[in-house]
């Protein structure tokens, strides 16, 4: 039985959870604000986050949770959810910050 095992062992792959945490699981669409809350599943904060001044995904990757809660986002399960996506997209705008600039939080 051992030897059974020495010989299926290598077969197995062992890394499935490094390998599924390092590329995301969605994609999510850099275009616009508009187009990369829809492409997280939540359109519905488009109007909120416009009407507070924020139309630009360099203004959302400086957010923090306290201007989540003032942007109207009070689920909490949205609010961990974006605050991922924020931490993904703020990584995205140091790598290219030609594309997104930093921009200011708003308090």
């Amino acid at each position: 039985m051992a030897e059974k095992l020495k010989q299926i062992w290598p077969l197995v792959p062992n890394d499935f959870l490094s390998d599924s945490c390092v590329v995301p699981v969605i994609e999510p669409n850099y275009s616009s604000l508009h187009s990369w809350l829809t492409s997280l599943g939540l359109p519905m904060y488009a109007d909120h986050f416009e009407s507070c001044g924020v139309t630009e995904l360099h203004h959302v990757a400086s957010l923090s949770e306290e201007d989540l809660a003032h942007l109207g986002v009070r689920n909490p399960y949205h609010q961990v959810y974006l605050q991922s996506a924020i931490g993904a997209l703020f990584m995205r705008c140091r790598r290219r910050p030609q594309t997104y600039p930093q921009g200011p939080s708003i308090a």
